[in-house]
Parts: structure tokens; sequence; C-alpha cells
């Protein structure tokens, strides 16, 4: 009798992720409602968008308020329904985060990375909020599952989603142009300047072209009012050191948004380096190959470091929720190095509890602190 490989569902602890899932999606979309706080203001603006739909709106491209609008049609308008759409919108995230992590490091690697991804600041605090962002987190997360099928395969399927991909995100925030750099660097990385990739390439830029069509021709009538706002915010043009100080802040930020998961990250290290270090590898702690570490390099770290660039020489003044679609990358990384992987030695039972009690202290301390 021949062994049989183990699948993702062999692996995962099913029903433990589940209620964990439940208990992080329950509490985090319904936080305002609970504590009776004011809903975001983005919320509004995009319901107030919503009522009158078309092909781009004067800050922004119209894919968010699109979808807001086709929602609309269906369930009954109003804030409950954006708490909705932008839950799912993250939920959506971490499936895909998810699958091409699995693709990538394993079944283990994707269940456990997308575990921690749900301690980023960015998809507790600010679950519940439904804005061009967070559309720009599900076509980041999208184009880079289509970017590893694509530089691995010559299936023409993923040159098309990854083209479509490009488009979901320039039609939801002109800041999409910062991923599909990494998305194009890793693939000349994996692939060279072959005649394959030469036509893939061609075949998603066409797919993501045509697909804009419509929103640039609005754009062409109205003057372009979208991108005239985008050149705006990119204006800035700080003195030398005000740029340092705008990315020193920015940086800072999004380490704070990501500290649960250090945190989280170290202590489950701790605990496996305490375990049997002589325990026989399994397939789901085979090492990961150089390849999926450039590509989680390059996702994790690309995006943030164009950001850096544009902030110490084009002057810009970088917001703080530019990192918002980004983050979610960085624990995959992580988890493609050899301390990540010595973490994933740890039991799934012992990495479950730690979730758990990683997620309820969040809770808590949202509970005890609801302002912060």
């Amino acid at each position: 009798m021949t062994a049989r490989n183990p699948t993702h569902r062999d692996v995962i602890p099913l029903y433990p992720t589940l209620l964990y899932l439940l208990l992080y999606v329950g509490f985090w979309s319904l936080i305002d409602s609970t504590l009776r706080q004011e809903p975001p203001i983005d919320n509004f603006e995009q319901l107030n968008w919503a009522l009158h739909p078309a092909l781009g709106y004067a800050k922004h491209p119209p894919l968010p308020t699109l979808i807001l609008w086709g929602a609309e049609q269906v369930f009954p308008a109003g804030i409950p329904l954006t708490y909705a759409l932008g839950s799912a919108e993250v939920v959506l995230m971490l499936w895909l985060a998810f699958r091409v992590g699995r693709d990538s490091l394993g079944a283990h690697g994707g269940w456990l990375g997308a575990l921690l991804i749900t301690c980023i600041s960015y998809h507790t605090l600010r679950m519940h909020f439904f804005n061009h962002n967070t559309a720009l987190l599900c076509a980041y997360a999208a184009a880079t599952l289509c970017t590893w099928h694509a530089g691995g395969t010559s299936r023409l399927r993923w040159w098309l989603l990854l083209g479509a991909s490009w488009a979901a995100g320039m039609l939801s925030k002109y800041q999409m142009a910062v991923p599909i750099v990494c998305n194009v660097v890793y693939l000349v990385w994996a692939r060279g300047l072959s005649r394959r990739l030469i036509v893939g390439l061609c075949v998603a830029g066409m797919t993501s072209t045509l697909l804009l069509l419509p929103h640039i021709a609005w754009l062409v009538q109205n003057h372009f009012p979208s991108i005239d706002y985008a050149t705006q915010m990119l204006g800035a043009s700080l003195t030398p050191l005000k740029r340092v100080d705008s990315l020193l802040r920015f940086l800072s930020s999004q380490l704070l948004r990501v500290l649960p998961v250090i945190v989280l990250s170290a202590v489950m290290y701790r605990m496996a380096k305490r375990t049997a270090p002589a325990a026989p590898a399994d397939s789901t702690t085979a090492p990961v190959s150089p390849a999926a570490h450039r590509f989680w390099m390059i996702h994790a770290f690309g995006p943030l470091s164009l950001m850096a660039l544009i902030a110490l020489f084009g002057g810009v003044d970088l917001e703080m929720h530019w990192g918002t679609a980004f983050l979610w990358a960085l624990p995959l990384w992580f988890l493609s190095t050899n301390a990540g992987r010595t973490l994933m030695r740890l039991p799934m039972h012992r990495t479950m509890a730690v979730m758990f009690a990683g997620q309820l202290l969040l809770i808590g301390g949202k509970l005890l602190f609801p302002h912060v």
C-alpha cells in the first residue's frame, strides 16, 4: 500500500479554526454597534456616492462604490450593509492568503499565515471599514495568488486572472500600481526575460486595459478628476528632513499594527524550540523552496520599499493607512524563513491555543479601552 500524501483537510483542525474565525469576525465586524461608537466616515462617504452610481468619482475610482450599489439592490441600504461588506472583504483576503500560502508554503503554512494575519490591527480595529483601501486589499491578495501560479505554470488562465486582478485593483485605488510593480519584479526573477514571460505579461496587460477602458473613457470625459486628486496627494514636495520624518512615522505606524503578530510569533517560536528538536519533518514542515522565499520577500517588503522611495526621493508625505493592503504578506514571508519553519513545528493544538489567547487579549483590550 502506498502512503497517501496528506491534504490540507487532513492537517488543518477544521472545527477549532472555524470557531476561531467566528469569534474573530463576529466581534470585530460588530465593534461599533456593540460599543455604540460612530461609524467610520468612509462608510458614510461610500453610501453617499452609491446614490449616484458612475464609472468614476472625483476622489477615487468606482469599484467599491459600485459593489455597494449592487449590494443595495439586494439588501437594505445603510451602515450595517457597509459593515458586512467590509468584513466580507477581510474574509475574502484571508481565504486568498490561505490559498497562496498553501500553494507556496504547504497547507500548514497557509493555515498558520492566515491565522496570524487576523491579529494585524488593520484587520481587527478597522474590519468594519468599507473603503478603497479594503477593496485594494482583496485585489492585491488576488494578484499575489495569480502571480505565484503564473510564475510557476504556463496556463493562460492565470495570466488572464492576473490582468483582471490588476484591473480590479486600479478600479479600487490607483495605489495598485505599487503591487503591480512587485508582481512584475517577481515574474521577471522567476522566469527571466523569456518569450513566454513577455507573452504572459502582454495577455495580463491587455486584459487589464480592456477592463479599464470604461473608466478611462469616464476620466477623459470628466477631465481626470480622480487623477488630479491622486496627484495632489503625491505632490507634497517635503524638505529632506520632513521626508525622513514622514517615512519614520509611516514605518512606526506599520510596526505597531503588526506588533501583535510579532509577539504571538515570538511566543510560538519559543514554545516550538522547547519541543523535541529531533522530531521528524513531515509534509507540513518541509523546507520552503527558494522561489517561495523570494516570492514572499518581494511581496512583503516590495510595497513598503517603494513607498519609502517615493517619500525619500519624491518628497511625498505618506499617509499612515497606505499600508492597509500590504501588511498581510509579512506573516507569510516570516513562515518562508528558517525561523518560520521552526515555529511551524509547534503542534497545531498548541498553535490554536496561542491564537485563541492572543485574539481574546486583543478583544479584551478593545473592551477596556474602546476609544483607543
